[in-house]
């Protein structure tokens, strides 16, 4: 049974068209570090972002560690939106023994 027109709630207008957006163009460097010095820097890579959702882009990669020497190393992994013009980077400690 529907309620008089008097008594229903208004419906609000929702715009269901979807904004143009810029695909984001997002490159990657993977960087080693010892002692603060960089043993491994790779090129600038780009990321294929089509049909992923951009807020949280997968990527993976292989680092040859088989010349490097035993001890305390930092892995950065950086992140940059050339359109955007920003950049977010990641570290992770790890020890080759």
């Amino acid at each position: 049974i529907a309620a008089p027109p008097s008594q229903t709630q208004p419906v609000s207008n929702v715009n269901t068209s979807v904004a143009k957006v810029a695909v984001p163009d997002l490159a990657v460097q993977v960087q080693i570090f010892r002692d603060n010095e960089p043993v491994v820097t790779t090129p600038l890579h780009k990321i294929n972002t089509d049909g992923v959702d951009v807020q949280r882009v997968p990527y993976a990669a292989d680092v040859r560690l088989d010349d490097m020497q035993p001890g305390a190393y930092v892995l950065r992994v950086t992140v940059i939106d050339r359109l955007g013009k920003s950049s977010t980077s990641q570290k992770l400690n790890f020890l080759i023994d």
